[in-house]
């Protein structure tokens, strides 16, 4: 601060005088108070407050010469980065009213404080108030690197409306430039759903199951003396295996392998994740700039896993309901063939039973 003050404490003191009396002939009393407030707490030593009042000034009554006396400001309270902002627009909006030396002086000022600031290159979506250490500094997308002091944990925000969407604790160093992107999380947990129905009809499907085993196992009662293919001499016929029976097999390994690849790409992204939390700071939270390929990488991804795993369910599910549709037709074909006499042996009772659907 020794080197800034030994510039700017002079000239900081004329142009109060000078903005001062610019205030007293415009007659503007809203202007003239605030700006006159500006000075008595500057004068206190509180610089945050007369920068505050500096700014209300300006915004009541536009004046370049005013800028000057917010720079000054904020310098003073070590906020160096607005005050180079102030600075410069000094600069810009006096244009050919300054004087080569007053100009090269502010000049050597704003290269003095660079030394003391780094950048951050904000990536955020449009609309959404910058805000850092509770002072706001704009409206994204910025027009360039927001300036902030080199060193030091500030916090930075982003809000909307009401709404905070991102607090984070930065530090730069001086001269660097540290990159924070802002990614809205779109990942909502609608596929979750998905996967409960097939849950729910797990236990049904092994029920079934078992019916259809009991059903098989019946026909193996009869003696050895009922071989109806020995008593009309043809072969026995080979079982083909019917549309439902084909199209549920293939919808189940077709789900079954949809759940595999579900299941190695959920483990990419774990792995993903990994490597971003070994890249990223994590006492700070800040990522270097290629962590953003690893991740949209995780992201990938987890889209594909989120959509293979609950898809996969639902196609093997559809298989086993196939399979048990043609079981059951199995069964009723069978209830229905024709009547058989079949021996029936017991303690206290020898003879024939007839058996069929009549």
């Amino acid at each position: 601060m020794k080197s800034i003050w030994k510039l700017t404490i002079l000239p900081a003191v004329a142009a109060l005088l000078i903005t001062s009396s610019l205030m007293a002939q415009t007659g503007d009393d809203a202007a003239r108070d605030a700006y006159n407030q500006g000075r008595k707490y500057f004068d206190e030593g509180d610089y945050l407050k007369a920068a505050d009042e500096f700014r209300r000034a300006y915004d009541l009554m536009p004046s370049w010469k005013i800028r000057y006396n917010i720079g000054q400001c904020e310098a003073a309270a070590k906020r160096y980065g607005l005050a180079i902002e102030a600075f410069e627009a000094y600069l810009v909006e006096g244009g050919d009213e300054l004087t080569p030396d007053r100009e090269e002086m502010v000049a050597k000022e704003i290269e003095s404080l660079r030394a003391r600031i780094g950048g951050i290159e904000l990536r955020a979506p449009a609309g959404a108030e910058v805000i850092v250490d509770g002072a706001l500094r704009g409206t994204t997308p910025l027009p360039g690197l927001l300036r902030i002091n080199a060193g030091i944990v500030q916090k930075l925000e982003l809000k909307k409306g009401d709404e905070i969407l991102m607090s984070r604790d930065v530090r730069v160093g001086s001269g660097e430039t540290l990159v924070v992107e802002y990614v809205p999380d779109t990942t909502t947990a609608t596929p979750a759903p998905v996967p409960v129905p097939a849950e729910k009809e797990e236990p049904k499907t092994i029920v079934l199951t078992e019916t259809v085993e009991k059903t098989v196992e019946k026909p193996v009662a009869p003696s050895q003396k009922e071989e109806t293919p020995a008593d009309t001499g043809a072969s026995p016929e080979v079982a083909k295996p019917s549309g439902l029976a084909v199209a549920g097999w293939v919808l189940l390994a077709t789900g079954v392998a949809a759940g595999i690849g579900g299941g190695i790409t959920g483990g990419l992204v774990i792995a993903k994740n990994g490597e971003l939390e070994d890249a990223c700071d994590a006492s700070t939270n800040i990522c270097p700039a290629d962590a953003k390929d690893i991740r949209d990488d995780a992201r990938l991804m987890g889209n594909v896993s989120t959509v293979l795993l609950p898809t996969g369910a639902a196609l093997a599910a559809t298989g086993i309901v196939l399979l048990i549709v043609n079981s059951r037709r199995g069964k009723k074909a069978e209830k229905s063939a024709a009547a058989r006499h079949l021996p029936q042996i017991a303690p206290f009772f020898t003879g024939f039973a007839v058996s069929g659907k009549f």
